[in-house]
Formats: C-alpha cells, sequence, structure tokens
C-alpha cells in the first residue's frame, strides 16, 4: 500500500523530496506527519467504519492528504469538483464527507 512506502521513506530518509507543489518542496518526513495528522483530526469526528469518503477539497495537496489518511481508516477515496456533483455519483455507502478550502501551504 502507498502509504506504508510513504512511511518507509519518512523513516529512511525523511528529507527526501516526496512531493513538489508549485515552488514548494515537500520532503517524505514533512508528508507522513500531514497525513498522520489528518487521520488523528478524522478520528476525533468519530467516523463510522470504512465505506466511501467524498473529497470536495480545493488543494490538491490537501486532497492527497486526506485521502491517504481516510484509506489508512479503511475508506475508499471518491473526488468531485463540487458537492453538487455528489448526487451525480452511484456511490452507496459515503460515511464521511471532506470538504475545505484550506490549504496546508498557505
Amino acid at each position: 500500500m502507498i502509504i506504508e512506502k510513504i512511511v518507509e521513506h519518512a523513516r529512511s530518509d525523511p528529507d527526501k523530496t516526496a512531493i513538489y507543489y508549485g515552488e514548494h518542496r515537500i520532503p517524505y518526513g514533512q508528508f507522513a506527519r500531514w497525513i498522520f495528522h489528518a487521520r488523528d483530526f478524522l478520528l476525533q469526528k468519530n467516523l463510522p467504519g470504512g465505506g466511501y469518503a467524498v473529497l470536495n477539497i480545493d488543494s490538491l495537496l490537501d486532497s492527497w492528504i486526506f485521502g491517504l489518511a481516510l484509506r489508512t481508516l479503511g475508506y475508499t477515496t471518491v473526488a468531485v469538483p463540487s458537492l453538487e456533483r455528489l448526487s451525480d455519483l452511484d456511490v452507496r455507502n459515503v460515511g464521511c464527507v471532506v470538504a475545505t478550502e484550506r490549504a496546508f501551504l498557505s
């Protein structure tokens, strides 16, 4: 699974670049911390176990972070360009909708 690879790189070479986001270079150590910070945030929300999580997040980086955090909680993630488009999907068992305009990098 991808999250295990990210954690492995974060432990073995935390300063190695994981992502280039605009002019920012995000190392594996920081990327992993953000994923688990998002996971902790989501756990505090007492989400039901598994199912689908719908992401409507303005920032591609945030979408990756929350998507990976949700996968560690057993969710399959689906991204939509707007919450209005949610009804266009034939997705059942939606356990979580994450929508935000705030980016980790501002």
